[in-house]
Formats: structure tokens, C-alpha cells, sequence
């Protein structure tokens, strides 16, 4: 009988499992063009590399937003888990560093 117990936890951080950093402008894009906001990336450096809220706080100053950060955060992961599932792809050595 195999050991079924969780033995490890795998936290992706772009460039480990996939990259995904590429695609967060889109991503970022699609959950603003909700709100009537035309983005192309042009705040990217005021985002990248920081946590859902102070991204998501960012933008919502920026372009008066009327959700809260934390529905904008649900909104935000729901859109990157659609990316995720159809247009991020995984590494083809993951499985096997896995």
C-alpha cells in the first residue's frame, strides 16, 4: 500500500512549473476591460512581483474601481486559473522534476 500522506507542497513562483509572467497584462487586461478600463500593460512596473491586494489596490486607485480589492481578487484568480487551464502551459521537464 503506497503512502498517500501529503509529503510536499510545490509553491510556483513563475519560471518553476510554468511561466506565466508573460500573460498576467492580458490577464490584467481582461479584468480591467470588465470595468470599462482599456489597458495594455503600461502600469506593469507598479505590479509586478507584488501580492494580489497591493496590485489590485493599485489599480483600483488608479482607475476608480468601484469592487473591493477582495472582489477583485476573486475576479482576478478565477481569470488567471482560465489562462492556466487553456493558454499557460506547463514546462515539458515538470512532471519529471516533480
Amino acid at each position: 500500500m503506497q503512502n498517500t500522506e501529503l509529503q510536499a507542497v510545490i509553491f510556483d513562483m513563475d519560471g518553476v512549473i510554468a511561466d506565466s509572467e508573460p500573460h498576467w497584462d492580458e490577464i490584467d487586461a481582461d479584468l480591467l476591460r470588465e470595468h470599462g478600463v482599456e489597458y495594455n500593460g503600461e502600469h506593469k512596473a507598479q505590479v509586478l512581483g507584488t501580492s494580489f491586494p497591493i496590485a489590485l489596490g493599485f489599480y483600483k486607485d488608479t482607475f476608480a474601481l468601484t469592487p473591493t480589492v477582495a472582489e477583485l481578487i476573486l475576479r482576478r484568480q478565477s481569470i488567471a486559473a482560465e489562462y492556466y487551464a487553456a493558454k499557460i502551459p506547463i514546462f515539458p521537464e515538470a512532471a519529471s522534476v516533480l
